[in-house]
């Protein structure tokens, strides 16, 4: 993965972002891109993502709004499949910044990658093979145990009898068995039932979203 915007500036998002990663004992290979640098805490840095020796699977963005959609383009074409955009100053800061997002999110959909963002906080895997904390945290939260564990005395025929009845729900709130609604989905809760999944999810209109929610990383 790669860190554009990492920095040596004490505070700084880039920074603070980069360092947090290392802190995690992340098992993977991490590159800090700055073209002003040459080393940021002590890790060669790299003046863009194209320059980086590795196809990043994912590239965390911190650097300012306009130079965001830039470096987003970039990161694809070095063969990103996510991207984490903590920048600010897209659709919370009004009409100029909600066509910025629009674009960033168009840009992203065209090659079918995945986005976190923008005008977040990063992104954590608590999950010991990766151990990733991309975020503004400054440590790890405690791991949850996964839900199979959780859920390993349940009922096997209570279970089965759970599913059909939220199956019955999804057909009397108007969605196919294949997961795909038949008409159009009104802000509220809705049961999407799947070949091999059962989802309970809050269907919210893309305008009320800012559209970007439906994005998410491919590595988390």
């Amino acid at each position: 993965m790669a860190v554009v915007g990492a920095s040596r500036e004490p505070g700084g998002v880039g920074h603070l972002i980069f360092r947090h990663i290392l802190a995690s004992d992340f098992t993977g290979t991490v590159y800090p891109v700055n073209h002003q640098a040459a080393s940021v805490h002590g890790v060669r840095a790299y003046p863009s993502v194209a320059e980086v020796p590795e196809k990043p699977d994912l590239v965390v963005v911190a650097v300012p709004a306009a130079k965001v959609v830039q470096v987003v383009e970039e990161a694809l074409r070095a063969g990103a499949g996510g991207l984490v955009v903590v920048t600010s100053g897209f659709a919370e800061a009004g009409p100029d910044g909600a066509a910025l997002q629009a674009r960033l999110v168009d840009v992203v959909r065209s090659q079918g990658a995945r986005l976190v963002g923008p005008n977040c906080l990063g992104l954590l895997n608590t999950d010991p093979e990766i151990s990733l904390n991309a975020s503004l945290a400054p440590t790890l939260p405690p791991r949850v145990p996964p839900i199979r564990e959780r859920r390993a005395n349940l009922d096997r025929p209570l279970s089965l009898r759970l599913r059909r009845r939220l199956r019955g729900a999804a057909q009397d709130r108007g969605v196919a068995q294949d997961g795909q609604p038949i008409g159009p989905l009104a802000a509220g809760e809705s049961v999407i039932v799947g070949p091999r999944s059962l989802v309970l999810l809050r269907a919210v209109r893309p305008q009320e979203a800012g559209d970007t929610a439906d994005e998410t990383p491919a590595s988390s």
